[in-house]
């Protein structure tokens, strides 16, 4: 089945994972709406794959955490816990990440 986002942003994600980088929506193609969408559509695909939410490793430049749309995405695709912070979320996601993809 075809996926319905940008695979060179995917590619990305995944490089930076198993190196074990953090990056910032800039460093992604494309725009800002962009952006949105395909890490929407990645969280989902990673979820329905039984991955940790890859897109976790992309933030603000301007703050280092993610962006708004993070708490939502982790929601839908159920990786956030009942009365988990946003900085413990993020931060559960992120080593989960690490751990899945490093080598």
């Amino acid at each position: 089945m075809p996926v319905d986002f940008a695979t060179p942003t995917y590619l990305q994600l995944i490089e930076a994972a198993v190196e074990g980088r953090i990056l910032v929506y800039s460093d992604l193609p494309g725009s800002r709406r962009v952006w949105g969408r395909d890490l929407h559509r990645i969280a989902d695909h990673e979820h329905d794959h039984r991955r940790p939410p890859l897109t976790a490793i992309v933030v603000l430049k301007q703050t280092g955490r993610p962006g708004k749309g993070f708490v939502e995405a982790m929601q839908r695709v159920g990786f956030a816990k009942p009365g988990e912070t946003v900085d413990a979320l993020w931060e559960r996601a992120v080593a989960a990440v690490f751990k899945y993809w490093r080598p």
